[in-house]
């Protein structure tokens, strides 16, 4: 966690590309007009800046701003998620997911990237949360129980994608499911190679399921669920869904979609054309290819 998080989250500021605004305390302001970034901020009101520390002292009490020093905290974002500071501030993974989705849930500033993926929606049933600059999706059970944990930076510019919480019990990444209950309730389930993927099949009543890394989806987890799958890649993932379907022989099956131009995936197919193009896609023939 570097300054500027803890700024941000200090601030409730509206956090873009690269910076975040947030109103200006450095004289009455009633609509965000401080401009924030990692290094320093600038008013385009009364046209007040400086380095970030400045900005630091005037938000921060001094006890915290001792606490940000010993922990020598960087200029820079951090690579990976801060796991052990989480679980010092909020307990097990349970104390993370709660704290990180009432978080979410209070600020609209934290919402960004939800709304952006059009996610927020789905924020109560999927428990997501927001901590530090960082998106997480919790992973459930069939029969409830929290199971694990997947972040993702909200920063655009980010190289980091999903990251899986550090765990030497796991023996294999486990499988995501947005709705078990419909899953239990059909015997024909769909794949996909990614959680907001899976979200973009859940909102057009389908049941489906993905893996928290990815298209490296572990088909002996698939075959434990006793069913059939019809697994729907990105653009550019073909061969790993044929290879998926491969290893779990007659239960899985192949089904390309027709993606529009500019599109790739189900989840760019609901942002940009909507749930009905989505349904009319994957419950039409015609949107099927087969190779």
């Amino acid at each position: 966690m570097t300054l500027y998080d803890i700024l941000l989250e200090k601030m409730n500021g509206i956090e873009y590309r690269g910076y975040f605004m947030s109103c200006c305390v450095f004289h009455e302001d009633t609509k965000p007009s401080l401009m924030v970034h990692e290094n320093g901020f600038k008013c385009l009101s009364c046209g007040k800046k400086g380095r970030i520390e400045i900005l630091a002292r005037k938000v921060l009490n001094e006890r915290k701003i001792n606490e940000i020093n010993e922990l020598k905290y960087k200029k820079h974002r951090p690579v990976l998620p801060e796991w052990a500071i989480w679980e010092k501030k909020f307990g097990d993974l349970n104390g993370i997911v709660e704290h990180a989705h009432k978080m979410l849930i209070k600020f609209p500033s934290y919402q960004f990237y939800f709304k952006k993926r059009l996610l927020m929606g789905f924020a109560k049933k999927g428990m997501f949360g927001f901590i530090s600059g960082w998106c997480l999706f919790p992973v459930f059970r069939d029969d409830g129980k929290l199971l694990d944990v997947v972040v993702r930076s909200s920063r655009s510019d980010a190289n980091t994608r999903y990251v899986l919480r550090p765990d030497d019990s796991r023996k294999s990444p486990y499988i995501y499911c947005p709705d078990w209950s419909r899953v239990e309730r059909s015997s024909l389930v769909y794949v996909v190679f990614g959680i907001i993927d899976s979200w973009a099949l859940y909102s057009i009543g389908l049941p489906v399921v993905t893996g928290t890394s990815g298209k490296s989806l572990n088909s002996e987890r698939l075959e434990e669920m006793e069913k059939e799958f019809i697994i729907i890649p990105d653009k550019g993932e073909e061969k790993d869904a044929y290879l998926l379907a491969n290893k779990l022989g007659w239960r899985g099956d192949v089904k390309l979609l027709k993606y529009p131009d500019g599109c790739k995936d189900s989840d760019d197919v609901r942002r940009k054309f909507g749930d009905e193009k989505l349904n009319e896609l994957i419950g039409d023939s015609n949107g099927f290819s087969t190779i």
